[in-house]
């Protein structure tokens, strides 16, 4: 039953900060075609059995969020990738010599993955 538990608080992911718990489970719930509480005894190891098609919905459920975050991984990486090149192709065409940071400010506005030139060379 532990790998039921994390398999739920995986679906029931990403949470806000300050989410109440019972939020989580009710969207764990929701995804893995469970009631409330039925999820709530899985998530606080309460359950003493589970049904094959509580597993397989379970499974079903898990398979299918991991499926969308890997295109949703997949669509952002290849907007970086077109992002970055275009950045290269205007570069070359200009000629000139940008500080690295200037680059990663354009590439991540909100400031993911800076690079800081000077400490890679400490």
């Amino acid at each position: 039953m532990i790998i039921v538990a994390a398999v739920l608080h995986e679906l029931s992911e990403p949470r806000p900060r300050g989410e109440k718990v019972s939020v989580a489970i009710a969207r764990a719930a929701d995804l893995a075609g469970l009631s409330y509480w039925r999820a709530f005894e899985f998530w606080y190891h309460k359950a003493r059995s589970i049904e094959p098609s509580e597993r397989q919905s379970i499974a079903a459920a898990i398979v299918k969020k991991r499926r969308e975050h890997a295109c949703n991984e997949r669509r952002e990486l290849k907007a970086t990738i077109a992002r970055l090149e275009k950045l290269m192709a205007n570069r070359n065409q200009r000629n000139d010599s940008e500080d690295v940071n200037t680059i990663g400010d354009q590439l991540w506005p909100d400031g993911r993955a800076r690079i800081n030139r000077n400490s890679a060379l400490d």
